[in-house]
């Protein structure tokens, strides 16, 4: 896949990207990384009433996303 480099966002070495607006900024992944990672299957749906959750319980209820492995080694 191509690499593309949006002008206005700032990457990290771990293939997220940030683009910051005043005193928010938002948060996704590269094309590389979505690449490697699989095909989206689910959306923690419980997260657009409880954005709180990835900060109270990260490694439980406050999961970002499902998605399809190719290889589960």
């Amino acid at each position: 896949m191509l690499h593309v480099v949006v002008k206005d966002l700032k990457y990290l070495d771990s293939h997220e990207w940030v683009k910051v607006e005043g005193n928010s900024a938002t948060v996704g992944i590269t094309v590389h990384a979505q690449d490697h990672l699989g095909i989206v299957v689910e959306v923690n749906e419980e997260l657009n009433d409880s954005t709180g959750l990835i900060n109270s319980s990260p490694y439980d209820k406050g999961w970002i996303i499902k998605v399809e492995v190719s290889d589960s080694g």
